[in-house]
């Protein structure tokens, strides 16, 4: 403001009959008095005039300054049917904390003074300097400044095709150009903030793109100008589900459980017929006599 003030002193002049301590963030007490200590303020007010916001200016304004104009006489009609002291908001929210206050154990001292204890936790609660319903609660969270707050409503006014004609050159509006692609009405997540409908979807922010022409990272094959790179051919697949147990080299599978499944295979069909029953595939004996079958291991004679 010194700087301002020897520079142009009719600025700093214009600067302070403005009252900065309204509007300047040197003058903005850091005290706070609300349990809402995030924007959500400005994210309630964006969602509030999302449909308003793809509109032209002037229509965009009118529907903001309805809503605006419909809330505020609904809120003050709601509280002005309220007795309390205290908003309702606000009433909700000390009932929630006398019922947590059953946890804690008050030892009373002189001069309305109590030593709270809960669990490993003590506070010095001083009555008289906090006292029910004056001072209790701050006055921000009164019925009494609620109604303050929304007593000042917008004022109606008449249609578009009433409105007085502007004087002076006519300010044309801009040519409506269709842009390319579909509007965007959800807002911009942060880099590392996930997908709220789909949180197990990976975020592909930050990873590197690689080109598949020229193999360069950076962009991709659409708008790539470099010349091609030959890659190496990977060996193909054979098409089908692999097998789950791989065959040695003479064809016969490695599994114990492989092979007791093909001897019971073997062992049902030698069982179809009478007599001496040999599988070319893997030269097992078998003697069939009825319903009974035997299998010869190798290297015996057949029994008579």
């Amino acid at each position: 403001m010194d700087k301002l003030k020897v520079e142009d002193i009719r600025a700093y002049e214009n600067f302070i009959e403005r009252d900065p301590s309204r509007f300047c963030k040197a003058f903005i007490s850091t005290v706070c008095v609300s349990d809402m200590v995030d924007n959500n303020v400005s994210e309630t007010f964006n969602g509030y005039i999302l449909n308003a916001r793809g509109k032209h200016i002037i229509h965009m304004l009118e529907e903001i300054r309805s809503g605006l104009r419909e809330r505020q006489f609904k809120k003050l009609e709601h509280v002005q049917s309220v007795s309390d002291v205290l908003t309702p908001a606000m009433r909700k929210t000390l009932e929630k904390l006398k019922s947590q206050a059953r946890f804690c154990t008050a030892h009373p001292g002189l001069g309305g003074k109590f030593e709270v204890e809960k669990k490993n936790d003590r506070f010095v609660v001083s009555l008289p300097d906090k006292t029910y319903p004056a001072l209790y609660v701050h006055k921000y969270l009164t019925t009494e400044t609620y109604l303050k707050a929304y007593s000042f409503s917008l004022e109606p006014i008449n249609g578009e095709r009433q409105w007085l004609k502007a004087t002076g050159y006519p300010v044309e509006p801009p040519q409506v150009r269709v842009m390319p692609g579909r509007p965007k009405n959800k807002r911009r997540r942060d880099r590392d903030e996930n997908d709220p409908k789909n949180p197990s979807r990976l975020n592909r922010a930050g990873t590197v793109m690689t080109c598949q022409n020229c193999l360069q990272v950076g962009h991709n094959a659409r708008g790539c100008k470099n010349e091609t790179v030959e890659k190496d051919k990977a060996e193909k697949r054979k098409p089908g589900r692999p097998r789950k147990h791989p065959r040695s080299e003479d064809g016969v599978e490695s599994s114990s459980k492989s092979r007791s499944n093909k001897l019971a295979k073997e062992r049902g069909q030698a069982s179809k017929g009478v007599g001496h029953y040999v599988r070319e595939e893997t030269r097992n004996s078998y003697i069939c006599s009825g319903s009974t079958v035997h299998q010869v291991p190798r290297g015996e004679e057949l029994p008579t």
